[in-house]
């Protein structure tokens, strides 16, 4: 029996979550399968990366290491979250190929199966973060009540780009590069190891870099509350309205390709 969307998306929340939530750990369990310290190997990695870029940066803006490692080190864990959610949902129908041929289940399955995965590696790059904050005895306060929030509406983000980029990816196995390559360049222009106090006084790079760079408000919903710094009323606006549009356009281009999806395996 094929399914609409609608039913699709209800499937996969209300019957299957089971199977996204045990596959997700399973994925996390065989990345990590005969190494010394599994899941940590990231927070080590994220550990290195963080202090000597954090070191780096704020000698070239001439910020104090305090201020900067806390900023650098909220917003680079929360993007990391961001690219390989969007990286890995470009493969993430091709990858479920075989499942997707013989098995009767929701096709939101797979996508819910890579936000997931995803959300485990996070949770344990938090460590390095709770690392800093203690090392330099700061607490976030009571701005740390946004982040619950902040994360949900991070999340809710994530379902339609995700399901945008697999459908997409499936259908043109090149612009999976192309994502790739799209990623490595925002990363530059979004305020994620400098900050956008530096940007002060040049509106129109504000305005593009971060009042209207999607990717920047993404990270700041996170990284604000993570840091003390309650995100403004912009990003909280901003993400609300690409949270309703972006899940239905998402949605209809899921339901308009929904029976291609196997042939396009």
């Amino acid at each position: 029996m094929q399914l609409n969307a609608a039913e699709d998306l209800t499937a996969s929340i209300q019957t299957h979550w089971r199977l996204w939530l045990n596959l997700g750990l399973r994925d996390t369990r065989g990345r990590y399968r005969r190494t010394a310290l599994g899941p940590f190997w990231t927070v080590l990695s994220n550990a290195v990366m963080i202090l000597s870029l954090g070191l780096v940066y704020s000698i070239l803006w001439k910020i104090q290491i305090r201020d900067m490692l806390p900023y650098f080190c909220a917003g680079y864990i929360t993007w990391n979250l961001f690219t390989t959610v969007v990286n890995e949902s470009a493969v993430a129908f091709v990858m479920a190929d075989a499942i997707m041929k013989s098995l009767t289940l929701p096709y939101l399955v797979h996508i819910f199966r890579v936000i997931w995965r995803n959300v485990i590696v996070f949770a344990h790059s938090l460590v390095v973060y709770a690392a800093v904050m203690l090392y330099f005895h700061i607490w976030p306060g009571r701005s740390l009540l946004l982040l619950a929030p902040g994360l949900v509406l991070l999340f809710v983000n994530f379902f339609w780009i995700s399901l945008s980029v697999a459908i997409v990816c499936t259908r043109f196995r090149d612009v999976t590069q192309v994502v790739a390559s799209l990623l490595q360049v925002l990363f530059f222009v979004t305020p994620i190891f400098w900050p956008v106090a530096r940007l002060e006084g040049a509106r129109m790079a504000t305005f593009v870099l971060a009042d209207a760079n999607f990717a920047y408000h993404l990270i700041d919903v996170v990284r604000g509350p993570l840091i003390g710094q309650p995100p403004g009323a912009l990003t909280w606006a901003y993400l609300t309205v690409t949270a309703v549009l972006g899940n239905l356009f998402a949605l209809a281009v899921f339901e308009r390709n929904r029976r291609k999806l196997a042939f396009w395996l």
